[in-house]
């Protein structure tokens, strides 16, 4: 999807949650969408973290790390020819994967004691041993392509709003923005959240 498509995509669920005055729409760029009513109105709208993509407990880290550990287990597992069942997993965020390959290790020797085990959600007893797992589910059908998935769990946190000041200031003071909404004043609009990452930042840019 290309980038202004996914502004625009954003600024539809935007306006579904946001009521906005009358107007016509207008995507461009710098600022992203005007609205043409009674009061011009111009909207940026761009990625906010809660945490520095490059920190190692950041959610952007560790969900690549969560992924590559049960890709890793489930090869470990298949190695051992072991029962084509799946199983879904969700990981306990305040405790970050430090070692992917002793977490992988643990968890395709897990799965091993369950050959004999039915569809059901784990006993958290039975993974107690592997702190980074908060939730396991299995399937016990077995499947030719059985696949083992990481599921993600969403919740609201909150964010800094030095941070997000920041981010507001940055935008008042460095852009140039072209057409005939200029930015005399700023103010957060509208915020959507999925897990420890801020999606998408509306920011609204009233016309002199």
């Amino acid at each position: 999807m290309k980038n202004s498509e996914n502004e625009q995509y954003y600024f539809e669920m935007f306006r579904r949650d946001y009521p906005l005055p009358e107007g016509a729409v207008e995507y461009g760029d710098k600022p992203d969408v005007i609205v043409r009513g009674a009061r011009t109105i111009g909207i940026e709208i761009r990625n906010f973290f809660l945490e520095e993509g490059s920190l190692p407990d950041s959610e952007q880290i560790q969900r690549k790390a969560r992924e590559a550990v049960i890709a890793k287990a489930h090869h470990l597992y298949q190695a051992q020819a072991g029962k084509k069942f799946e199983l879904t997993f969700a990981f306990d965020r305040s405790v970050p994967i430090r070692d992917q390959t002793s977490v992988a290790q643990k968890i395709a020797d897990l799965a091993a004691t369950l050959q004999k085990s039915d569809t059901g959600q784990l006993w958290r007893d039975d993974f107690q041993h592997i702190p980074e797992l908060s939730f396991a589910y299995l399937n016990a059908i077995e499947y030719p392509d059985a696949c083992w998935r990481v599921s993600q769990v969403y919740d609201g946190v909150f964010m800094s709003l030095d941070k997000l000041r920041t981010i507001v200031e940055e935008k008042e003071l460095k852009e140039k923005f072209t057409g005939p909404v200029k930015p005399t004043g700023f103010s957060l609009s509208w915020i959507s959240w999925t897990g420890r990452r801020i999606r998408k930042l509306a920011l609204t840019v009233w016309q002199v």
